[in-house]
């Protein structure tokens, strides 16, 4: 017997609350499965999304990358670094969150500001704007990747501690209940009984008693 049906009274009053627990317990445990079949639902999806998203990605940021490198095989590291310090590179970004499923999962918006050169065209490689292009064609598709990979994190973590509690339930507070009402019950049958056979004995005392005072 566990410390908790130790502690636990055989009456009837236990045993109507324990029933209630009980009925309780289970619709819990309900809508916590339910949970996990949503937020693995979602993690799928997020994990085919993020799939598709960087196959995106891989072809553009070659593209940017090399254009970079023809940037820096045609001008000084020097000279290119002073030049990329004044590339028309403005963004405004904007974080909201969202709640999926008690999860709060932060989005990113970007908004690029329109500018315009503030460096020269002469003895500047065209590759230096084919890089910059790139790269805030690139940002967006970062950043959403980034916070699918974020999403995926968080609601893994609330995977396991939705399943933690699914099985605390099915293997410890359900069980806990069903046993004690079962004890309960067993130990009020039993009552039942002997308060029966008791009344019983009474009965024949009380009937041989009146058949010998008559």
């Amino acid at each position: 017997m566990s410390s908790f049906e130790r502690k636990i009274l055989p009456t009837k009053i236990t045993l109507i609350r324990l029933r209630r627990s009980l009925a309780f317990a289970k619709k819990v445990k309900k809508i916590l499965e339910d949970k996990r079949e949503v937020i693995l639902h979602e993690l799928d999806k997020l994990i085919e999304e993020i799939k598709e998203e960087k196959k995106k990605i891989y072809e553009p940021l070659y593209e940017a990358y090399y254009a970079l490198y023809e940037a820096y095989m045609s001008e000084s590291n020097i000279n290119l670094n002073s030049l990329i310090t004044v590339a028309p590179y403005t963004a405004e970004v904007k974080v909201k969150e969202e709640n999926l499923m008690g999860v709060k999962i932060p989005k990113f918006s970007i908004k690029f500001e329109k500018g315009t050169l503030s460096y020269g065209f002469v003895n500047t490689p065209s590759s230096l704007d084919r890089a910059i292009k790139k790269f805030q064609e690139i940002i967006p598709l970062l950043i959403s990747c980034a916070e699918k990979e974020n999403a995926i994190y968080k609601l893994a973590e609330e995977l396991k501690k939705t399943q933690r509690q699914v099985n605390a339930l099915k293997y410890i507070i359900i069980p806990n209940y069903e046993r004690a009402i079962y004890n309960i019950i067993a130990t009020l049958e039993e009552r039942e009984r002997e308060d029966f056979v008791r009344l019983k004995k009474i009965k024949a005392i009380l009937e041989r008693r009146t058949k010998h005072g008559r």
